[in-house]
Order: structure tokens, then sequence, then C-alpha cells
């Protein structure tokens, strides 16, 4: 006979909770996290104009005066400020200064612009090429995630904890008094009634319309019970009767046979 494996419905109940918020909460955290991506890009493109407004101009004055630590450290405060992936500045004279790497497809933005120095006359003095690439935005995409990740899991076995005591103390108790009385069920306790202890009487939910149910039920066979006794009592009276009438009548037979006896003795005689 194949053994039935026992399991609690209220740790079922939050495991099936705790599974389905986790999983609308990860796709949420989802999209979010690829709609910061998509916000981080534009910001990413967006400060092109600020490499234009903030840097080109100072990096324009170093390769006019032909300064290569000033360039070089410009560079360096730019790879940092905003994060680019490649910087490379070619001066008209053809020195060149690099810094980074070009991530060539997995760029995400590019710009090229002309160092032009004006005093009164406007001179091409260099080209600056500038490269974006996501790699810090997917670091930090991904940072958040396991962070969002861990506080959701964290947040959400508490939850589950609580709903798990919740329903032991709403649900589970009360079903497995209704099953222990339901096991505890005979003639000779019919005449106690079902009662849920905790429950307040002016708020009724299911379990209180089951323990009602209940007591309907013990209700009626207490009834029923009744019945069957004075059915019987009354079957057992009219036994009783029947036997004292034929008892009777067996009497009367007899006395009847013992003279028509005697009347034909007589007769005879």
């Amino acid at each position: 006979m194949r053994r039935t494996r026992r399991g609690s419905i209220s740790r079922r109940l939050a495991i099936a909770t705790m599974a389905f918020i986790l999983v609308a909460s990860l796709a949420v955290s989802a999209l979010q996290l690829r709609q910061q991506y998509l916000q981080d890009v534009a910001t990413a493109r967006a400060r092109m104009t600020e490499i234009e407004r903030g840097f080109v101009p100072g990096l324009t004055a170093a390769v006019w005066m032909v300064d290569p630590s000033r360039i070089e450290l410009l560079m360096d405060g730019a790879m940092r400020a905003w994060r680019l992936a490649h910087l490379r500045v070619r001066t008209s004279e053809g020195e060149v200064y690099e810094r980074g790497r070009d991530p060539g497809a997995d760029a995400i933005a590019r710009g090229r612009f002309t160092l032009v120095h004006r005093d009164g006359a406007a001179v091409e003095v260099g080209q600056l090429e500038v490269t974006m690439d996501d790699t810090a935005m997917r670091a930090g995409i991904r940072q958040r995630a396991v962070s969002r990740a861990l506080g959701l899991t964290i947040g959400i076995g508490l939850g589950a904890a609580c709903l798990l005591l919740l329903i032991r103390f709403w649900v589970t108790r009360h079903l497995r008094r209704l099953a222990e009385y339901a096991r505890g069920l005979r003639p000779d306790t019919l005449h106690e009634p079902l009662v849920l202890e905790g429950r307040n009487a002016r708020r009724t939910d299911e379990l209180d319309d089951v323990a009602a149910a209940f007591n309907r039920m013990r209700v009626a066979m207490l009834e029923d019970l009744d019945r069957r006794r004075r059915d019987e009592a009354e079957l057992a009276a009219h036994r009783e009767r029947l036997e004292d009438l034929v008892e009777a009548r067996t009497r009367e037979l007899t006395e009847t046979a013992r003279e028509l006896e005697a009347q034909r003795d007589a007769v005879q005689r």
C-alpha cells in the first residue's frame, strides 16, 4: 500500500505566496532596471554636450600651448568624470594622446570635436574623439540588481514567515479542531457542541459557517437518534402487547378446547 505523504496547507500557502510575489517582484524589478539602463544610456549620450562645453575649451588651450602634461591631466580627469571608454587627441602637428580602449561595436555613443583656437582668427589645432560604452552602466545595474534581489528575498522571506504564522493562527488550528471534532463524533459525544476558540462572535467567516454546519449536523443526528429510540420503544411496547394478546388468546383457546372435550365426553357417556 502506498504511503500518503502528509503536508501542511499553511506551509504550502506561504511558499506559493512567496514564490508568486518573488517572481512578480523580480519581473517588475527587471523592467525597472531595463528602464534605468535606457535612461543611463540617454544620459551618457547627452554628456557629449557637456564634454563639448566643459572639456573642449580647456583641452584646446592646452593643445595650443603645446603642454603635454596638461593635456594628459585633462584627459585623465575627463576619463574619470564622464566615465569614458576611449579618448584620443590628435594635434595638427601629428601628435596623438590616447586614453582607454576603443570598445568597437559595444560603443553606445561617439563624438568627434574639432579643436579650434580663437584668438582673433580661428585656428584648428587638433581633433578630439570621444567614445562611451556601457561597462560602468552594466556594473551599476548588476550591483543594483543584486541589492534589490537581496532586499526582496529578505523582505519576502519575512513576509512569508508572518503569513505562515497568521495562517496557522487564523486557519490551520481551527481546521485541526474541526478534524479532531469530526474524528471524535460518537453517540455519547453528540451533546457537546463544536466551539472554535478565539473567534469573534460579531465577525464571522467561512470557518464559522463550517462550524455552524457541524453543529446543525450534530443536532440533526441527535434528533434522528431520539426518533429512533422512540420508534424502538414503541415497537417494543407493541411487541409486548402482541405477546400478551397471543398469550390471552392461547389461554382462551385452551379453555374452549377443554370445554369442548368435556362436552364431548358427556355426550359420549
